[in-house]
C-alpha cells in the first residue's frame, strides 16, 4: 500500500506551536504517521497554518502546495505512466498571464493531467490522508474537492475543529472522501464567532475544550487580548475574601485541567478512528 499524508495546522501555528510540535495534534499525527513503514511507499507533508490571522490570505497557497505534493507523489509512485510536459513558463518560474500561447499550454497541461490520472487504475493501492486544524481543516476540505476534479479519491480525512473563515478557500461539505472524522470544540464561549465547516460529510464528536484545545493547545495563560480565554486559569476576583479567591483559583485550575484532558481525548479519538481505518499510526 502507498500512502500520502497532507497536513495543515491552525492559523499562526508557526507562532504558538512548540519546536517539537507536542502541543499540536496535527503535527503529532504527522510525526507518528508511518513510523517504521517503508519510506519508498510513504510520503508525508506538514504545513503550518495560514499566517494572515484576520483574512487567511495565504490559505489558497497552502491548498496549492498540498495539491502539488500529491501530484508529485503520484508521479513518483506510478513511473510506468509517462510524466506529461509541464506548461510553458517564463524564466524564474512565473507564468506570462498575457500570453495566449502560455495559457493554451497551461490548459493543455491540465487536460493531459486529467487524462493521465484517469488512466491510473491503481488507486486501490494508493491511500491519500488529509488532516487539518482550524483554517487548516478548511484547506484540506478544499484539497479533497479539487482532487475530485481529477477523479483522485481521498481515503481518510481528520478535522480538528475545522473552520474556513477566508475568502480564499471554499470549505463547505466534505466530499470525495471515504472516511471522514471531525473533532469539535464544546465550550460555548470559545471562539463563538467561528462557525464550523466540514460538519456535513463527517462523523463528528464534541469535546469539552476550546478551539485551541481541540488542536492540542488549550491556553492556560493567554498572552494577547485576542487570545481564547475559555480555558484560562486567569479570573477576576468576585470577592476580597482570601478564601473566596483561593476557591475561585482552584476552580479555574480544575477547569483548565478538564480542557487539557478533553484535548487529549480529541486526539486519542482521532487516532482510534484512523487505526480502525487501517492507517499506519
Amino acid at each position: 500500500m502507498k500512502w500520502i499524508l497532507i497536513t495543515v495546522d491552525g492559523t499562526d501555528s508557526s507562532d504558538w506551536r512548540k519546536p517539537g510540535g507536542e502541543n499540536s495534534h496535527v503535527h503529532t499525527f504527522y510525526r507518528k504517521f508511518g513510523n517504521g513503514y517503508g519510506g519508498s511507499e510513504l510520503v508525508k507533508f506538514f504545513q503550518d497554518g495560514p499566517d494572515w490571522t484576520i483574512t487567511g490570505l495565504d490559505s489558497g497557497s497552502k491548498r496549492q502546495a498540498g495539491l502539488n505534493k500529491i501530484f508529485e507523489s503520484i508521479d513518483r509512485f506510478f513511473p510506468e505512466i509517462p510524466i506529461i510536459e509541464k506548461p510553458t513558463m517564463l524564466p524564474g518560474g512565473a507564468m506570462n498571464i498575457t500570453s495566449t500561447t502560455v495559457w493554451n499550454s497551461y490548459f493543455n497541461f491540465e487536460k493531459q493531467r486529467n487524462e493521465r490520472y484517469r488512466s491510473i487504475r491503481s488507486f486501490d493501492h494508493l491511500r491519500i490522508v488529509l488532516v487539518g486544524h482550524s483554517r487548516g481543516g478548511g484547506v484540506v476540505i478544499d484539497i479533497a474537492q479539487k482532487l475530485s476534479e481529477h477523479k483522485i479519491p481521498v481515503y481518510f480525512m481528520g478535522l480538528f475543529d475545522g473552520v474556513d473563515r477566508s475568502l480564499f478557500i471554499s470549505g463547505g461539505d466534505v466530499v470525495n472522501t471515504r472516511h471522514a472524522y471531525h473533532a469539535l470544540r464544546g465550550l460555548e464561549n470559545s471562539r463563538s464567532s467561528f462557525g464550523n465547516t466540514g460538519k456535513a460529510g463527517t462523523i463528528y464528536k464534541v469535546f469539552d475544550t476550546s478551539h485551541g484545545g481541540i488542536g492540542g493547545s488549550p491556553e492556560a495563560v493567554p498572552t494577547t487580548i485576542t487570545s481564547d480565554f475559555s480555558c484560562s486559569v486567569l479570573f477576576i476576583p468576585s470577592s476580597i475574601s482570601i478564601d473566596k479567591i483561593k476557591e475561585q483559583f482552584k476552580s479555574r485550575i480544575q477547569h483548565y485541567m478538564k480542557c487539557k484532558n478533553e484535548s487529549l481525548k480529541a486526539y486519542e479519538w482521532m487516532v482510534e478512528k484512523a487505526r480502525y481505518c487501517g492507517l499506519p499510526i
